[in-house]
């Protein structure tokens, strides 16, 4: 059985890029293993949330926005997961109890679309994967 394509939380995206040690090498092992089999998806949603963080001054870029961008995902080998009318539609319809931002949303219905594995820190989605709903591994 192949392993499970993985999702990077935005965060974890913009970690791994930056080459931060703090996540857990199991998981670091786990996002090399999954590269060589192209399965390492950011959701698109994921741009705009780096977008949004940026232009908030609350994340620095070495370079402007759209080549930070491509190079992260080009250089990376990570494969960007389309905001497709599943999704979206996904996104609204998430089954239990969850929390309203768009782009978590956005994020756990393309993990649960994709039958990927979730990466993340982030306690509410960690919380969410708990009950069930969706496969996720804390970074």
């Amino acid at each position: 059985m192949p392993e499970q394509p993985l999702v990077l939380d935005t965060h974890v995206w913009i970690w791994t890029i930056n080459g931060d040690q703090t996540i857990k090498t199991s998981v670091r092992q786990k996002i090399q293993s999954a590269l060589k089999r192209s399965r390492v998806l950011v959701s698109a949603i994921s741009v705009w949330e780096v977008g949004m963080l940026w232009n908030k001054d609350r994340i620095q870029l070495q370079e402007p926005l759209l080549n930070w961008v491509r190079t992260a995902l080009d250089k990376s080998g990570f494969s960007l997961a389309p905001l497709t009318d599943a999704i979206a539609v996904e996104s609204v319809l998430l089954p239990g109890q969850f929390h309203n931002d768009p782009a978590d949303r956005t994020i756990v219905a393309t993990a649960r679309l994709e039958k990927a594995l979730l990466l993340t820190r982030d306690s509410r989605i960690i919380e969410y994967g708990q009950s069930g709903h969706v496969d996720v591994v804390s970074v």
